[in-house]
C-alpha cells in the first residue's frame, strides 16, 4: 500500500496509524513483547517466524522490505460506538464530536507519523453541519436493543 508519504510499504491489515500520537512515543503493533518478538505478523514473516493458521496465505515479503506498522493500532467496528468511550487507543477523546474533529484535522500528529500515516488520514474539506451530520450517523449505528441495556 503507499503510504502517506507517497512510499510503498506492507502493513497488517487493520492496524492503521492515524496520527494519535507521535509514532516515536507509542509504537502500537510495531513494538514487540517483552521476549523481543514483534506484534506485526508483518514483522513475523520478514523474520521468517511461523505465524500459524489464522494467517492461510502469509503476504510475501522480503527482509528489507519497508513495513509500516510502527505506531498503527486495531481499527475497531462503528457498530454501537456511540456506547464505547472514551475513543481512540489511548482514550483521548471522550466524545464522536471530538472524533470527527480529529479526522476533518487530518490527525494531531500528520508530519511526525507521515512514514506509517495511513494514506486516508488527510485533512477533510467539511463544515460543522457535516461533522455534526457524521456524528448523527454514527449514533444511528447503536443498536436501541443495546442501548437500554
Amino acid at each position: 500500500m503507499a503510504m502517506a508519504d507517497g512510499q510503498l510499504a506492507v502493513y497488517d491489515l487493520g492496524f492503521y496509524n492515524i496520527g494519535v500520537r507521535p509514532t516515536a512515543e507509542d509504537l502500537g503493533q510495531g513494538a514487540t513483547d517483552p521476549f523481543g518478538a514483534p506484534l506485526s505478523f508483518t514483522r513475523l514473516i520478514q523474520q521468517g517466524v511461523p505465524i500459524g493458521p489464522p494467517v492461510p496465505a502469509p503476504p510475501l515479503i522480503t527482509p528489507g522490505e519497508r513495513a509500516a506498522v510502527d505506531g498503527a493500532f486495531k481499527t475497531p467496528s462503528l457498530r454501537n460506538v456511540e456506547l464505547t468511550a472514551p475513543y481512540m487507543h489511548n482514550g483521548g477523546m471522550s466524545s464522536l464530536a471530538q472524533v470527527v474533529d480529529f479526522y476533518a484535522r487530518g490527525s494531531d500528529f500528520r508530519q511526525q507519523n507521515l512514514a506509517n500515516l495511513a494514506p486516508a488520514i488527510v485533512p477533510l474539506p467539511i463544515t460543522e453541519q457535516d461533522e455534526q451530520d457524521l456524528v448523527a450517523f454514527m449514533r444511528a449505528l447503536t443498536d436501541e436493543r443495546v442501548r437500554m441495556q
